[in-house]
């Protein structure tokens, strides 16, 4: 639950420094691989389930792990998310009374690239 007084400041890591992006790249690389592995372990997992009689939904046959890669600068998830905070604080500056007077423009002592 959030409520500003004067001044509302959201800030998402932006695009890493060139040693970092390559570290990330190599940790992402091996997430990816352990995810289809895993992913491969849950698929065996059903299959001898349905052996063993359990009734499993379609739903649940059907369901994709979270990719934590998603949650890197630049990708659809980022750009969503950024979207969509950007739609709830428009929403709570006009429909919630305690937004009343807050600020989205931050004040002059911040660094321009703000």
């Amino acid at each position: 639950m959030v409520r500003p007084r004067k001044l509302l400041m959201m800030a998402i890591d932006g695009v890493a420094p060139r040693a970092k992006m390559n570290q990330q790249r190599s940790r992402r690389f091996r997430a990816a691989q352990e995810a289809e592995d895993k992913e491969k372990d849950r698929q065996n997992a059903i299959k001898e389930w349905e052996a063993m009689g359990k009734d499993l939904s379609e739903e649940f046959k059907g369901e994709k792990a979270w990719d934590s890669n998603a949650i890197t600068p630049g990708t659809p998830f980022m750009d969503k998310l950024a979207k969509s905070l950007r739609y709830w604080v428009r929403k709570k500056l006009n429909e919630d009374p305690g937004w009343a007077g807050v600020s989205l423009n931050p004040p002059s002592y911040f660094p321009s690239s703000l």
